[in-house]
């Protein structure tokens, strides 16, 4: 076995979707981000804890006993 011989197993490798090359491809139009909104904007990455607006859960808790700032 030669290093120019060796191959992926078969059904190891799947082809790369081509997305946003027009409505024909299926993959047009929004390119498989769905409709519109903060997800599908380029560069959206939101926080795990982010709740959408909501008061987040840390702030809605009140706070309870003492913290040493030392």
């Amino acid at each position: 076995m030669k290093l120019h011989e060796i191959k992926p197993a078969p059904g190891s490798t799947k082809r790369r979707k081509v997305v946003g090359r027009g409505r024909g491809s299926g993959h047009g139009t929004t390119a498989g981000r769905g409709g519109k909104g903060q997800t599908a904007r380029t560069g959206s990455s939101i926080p795990a804890w982010f709740e959408g607006g909501q008061m987040p859960l840390i702030r809605r808790l009140p706070k309870r006993g003492f913290t040493n700032i030392f």
